[in-house]
């Protein structure tokens, strides 16, 4: 498991299309701050760098930028749930078909940016709660997007730019409430997403 390229790792070979990299999360003066670790999970846990109890979670990224569609992504690794798409299909951009996103995950930040020929976007469910730049530059994205996600409202930046660039007509749906959906589509600042199917007023307050 991790950086197929790191000594020692081998990959599960249903899972050949990813890295999947273990992520340790650490708290810099309130904030959170994330970091990458591409080795194995044990020798993270053994050479004391993480908190086994806390910070255990896997990230992915998939390897070849070049193809239309990708295997399933695992929603647990050695009994560790899979949580962050960071950038995982970032420049795949022929890429066509997505693959279901695991209910195990929890950030969604970049995850499909760039990619250029996807038409359709997978559901995204109820643990997702960052969404920023997710579907940015999806140029061919059309269509339904079925949102059943808790959004981390903390900080704009969270669900900032999820649709950015995109101009065919897209509408918000599903079980996220409403309220939610329309941040998602303002703070996207793009006049070609609906919500539920009504158009989203895009005028800012008179300050």
């Amino acid at each position: 498991f991790g950086d197929k390229n790191a000594s020692g790792i081998v990959l599960m070979k249903s899972y050949n299309d990813y890295y999947y990299g273990y992520e340790c999360m650490y708290i810099v003066d309130g904030g959170v701050a994330d970091w990458y670790l591409w080795k194995d999970y044990f020798d993270a846990i053994d050479s004391g760098l993480i908190d086994s109890d806390v910070y255990e979670t896997w990230t992915v990224i998939a390897i070849d930028k070049t193809k239309t569609e990708y295997s399933q992504i695992a929603s647990k690794i050695n009994g560790v749930a899979v949580k962050n798409l960071y950038a995982t299909f970032y420049g795949c951009e022929q890429m066509t078909k997505a693959p279901v996103i695991p209910s195990t995950i929890t950030a969604m930040t970049g995850t499909f940016f760039g990619c250029k020929e996807l038409k359709t976007a997978p559901v995204l469910p109820k643990n997702v709660q960052r969404v920023m730049l997710t579907f940015a530059e999806c140029t061919a994205l059309q269509g339904d997007v079925i949102f059943n996600i808790t959004l981390d409202k903390s900080h704009h930046w969270l669900y900032g730019d999820t649709f950015m660039r995109t101009t065919n007509k897209i509408n918000l749906t599903g079980k996220t409430p409403e309220e939610d959906l329309i941040l998602i589509a303002k703070e996207s600042d793009n006049t070609n997403i609906t919500v539920n199917g009504k158009k989203v007023d895009y005028s800012k307050p008179e300050v």
